[in-house]
């Protein structure tokens, strides 16, 4: 489903974060439309899309735990179980989201 959905990173702060991380400031995310984070997820209920960490390259999955782990000091394996289990949001307001075959979608 995210293949037809990506965000590309507008704020200038996370731009720069989002290319220290992966190398890029556009990605797959799981939706079109932005959703409220759970709320034990993160301290702001601002809406967000999900990163689709099914279309990242092992590369970058791997470039992304290991920029996570250092930037929140945790270990790998902790990276890897917060990944699974609630995502990587990424704050709409600070994005573009482009949709392709949008007939699929909002029909």
């Amino acid at each position: 489903m995210g293949k037809d959905f990506t965000v590309t990173i507008n704020n200038p702060e996370r731009r720069l974060e989002w290319l220290e991380a992966l190398g890029t400031t556009k990605f797959h995310v799981k939706s079109f439309k932005p959703e409220l984070p759970a709320p034990a997820d993160v301290d702001d209920l601002n809406p967000v899309f999900y990163l689709d960490l099914d279309l990242l390259h092992p590369h970058q999955y791997q470039r992304l735990i290991h920029y996570l782990a250092t930037k929140f000091n945790l270990s790998l394996g902790q990276v890897k179980l917060d990944l699974e289990e609630r995502g990587v949001p990424i704050p709409a307001a600070d994005c573009m989201v482009t949709i392709c075959n949008p007939h699929k979608w909002l029909s």
